[in-house]
C-alpha cells in the first residue's frame, strides 16, 4: 500500500489562485498533493493481464485447433478456434478472464477520472467519462458472450458479443481519446493521447474491412474458391483488431501504476506527467 504524503500548501495573496495547464485548470490543493510510492500500484497490472489473457485467448486455442486439424491454418477466425473441444474450453476461460480484467481496467479508469480530476476539469469531460465507462463495460461483456455462445450453438448471441466487444470497444477506445486529450498534459502526455487515438482509428477501420471482406467472401473460406482472398482479408483485419484493442488498453499500464488506493477506497495519483 502506498503511503499518502500531504504537502504543506504556500499560501497565496487570495488564498484561492490557480494554475492553468492546457485546458485543465489545477488547484494549489489538488496540484499540492502527492502520493509517495515505496513500489508503484498493483493497479497497474490491470490492463496488462487483460491484454496477456486475450492474446492468449488467440493463440493457444489457434495451435490447439491447428494440431488437431479443426481450422485450417491459414488465418481463421479468433471465434472458429474457440468452436471445437477441447480449445473451446480453453478459449471460453482465457476469455473470460480477458472480460474480467477489461470490466475492472474500466472501472478503475472511470474512477481515476471521476474521483481525482473532478474539481481540475471541465464538467463535460466528467460527462462523457459516465458514457464511455457504459461502452466499456459492454464491451468486456461482449468478449464473455461470443467466447460462451459459440457460433455452431447460438450464432446470434454470438455475433451480438462480438458486436459489443469491438463495436463498444471502438467507442470506448475514442472516447477515452478524447478524454486523455483533454487531461493533457497535465495528467497525461500528448504522445500517450496519440497512441491511443491511433489505436481506436486502427480499431474502426479493422472493423470495416473485416466486415466488408467476409460479405464480398461470401463464405468462400478454401484456397480454390474465388473469394478467399476476401475471406483471408476479413480473418485478418479481426486479427488486427484484438491486437489494436490489446495495445490501447496497455497504454494504461503507467498511469494505473500512479494510483493508490486508501482503506476507504478512494483513488489517489501522483500528478506526474505519464
Amino acid at each position: 500500500m502506498s503511503e499518502i504524503v500531504e504537502m504543506k500548501s504556500e499560501e497565496s495573496g487570495s488564498g484561492e489562485a490557480s494554475t492553468d495547464y492546457g485546458s485543465i485548470n489545477i488547484s494549489p490543493q489538488n496540484l499540492k498533493r502527492r502520493i509517495k510510492h515505496s513500489r508503484s500500484s498493483r493497479l497497474r497490472w490491470l490492463p496488462l493481464l487483460m491484454g496477456i489473457f486475450l492474446f492468449l485467448s488467440m493463440v493457444i486455442p489457434y495451435g490447439i485447433a491447428v494440431k488437431l486439424g479443426h481450422v485450417d491454418p491459414i488465418f481463421p477466425y479468433i471465434s472458429d478456434d474457440g468452436t471445437t473441444p477441447p480449445e473451446s474450453c480453453i478459449f471460453s476461460q482465457l476469455m473470460n478472464l480477458a472480460g474480467f480484467f477489461a470490466f475492472t481496467s474500466v472501472y478503475v479508469r472511470y474512477k481515476q477520472v471521476n474521483e481525482d480530476y473532478r474539481q481540475d476539469v471541465p464538467g463535460i469531460v466528467l460527462k462523457w467519462n459516465d458514457a464511455a465507462v457504459v461502452f466499456g463495460c459492454l464491451a468486456a461483456l461482449g468478449m464473455s458472450l461470443a467466447a460462451n455462445f459459440q457460433k455452431p450453438n447460438i450464432n446470434s448471441v454470438h455475433l451480438i458479443g462480438g458486436a459489443l466487444c469491438f463495436g463498444g470497444g471502438s467507442i470506448y477506445g475514442f472516447t477515452q481519446s478524447w478524454i486523455s486529450y483533454k487531461l493533457s498534459p497535465q495528467y497525461c502526455s500528448l504522445l500517450t493521447c496519440r497512441l491511443r487515438l491511433w489505436a481506436s482509428i486502427f480499431t474502426a477501420v479493422f472493423i470495416i474491412t473485416n466486415l466488408v471482406f467476409d460479405e464480398l467472401s461470401h463464405l468462400e473460406r478454401l484456397p480454390e474458391h474465388v473469394g478467399f482472398a476476401f475471406h483471408i482479408i476479413s480473418t485478418t483485419s479481426e486479427w488486427a483488431n484484438a491486437i489494436a484493442f490489446i495495445f490501447f488498453f496497455i497504454t494504461f499500464y503507467r498511469e494505473f501504476g500512479t494510483i493508490g488506493v486508501t482503506q476507504g477506497q478512494r483513488l489517489l495519483l501522483d500528478y506526474d506527467v505519464i
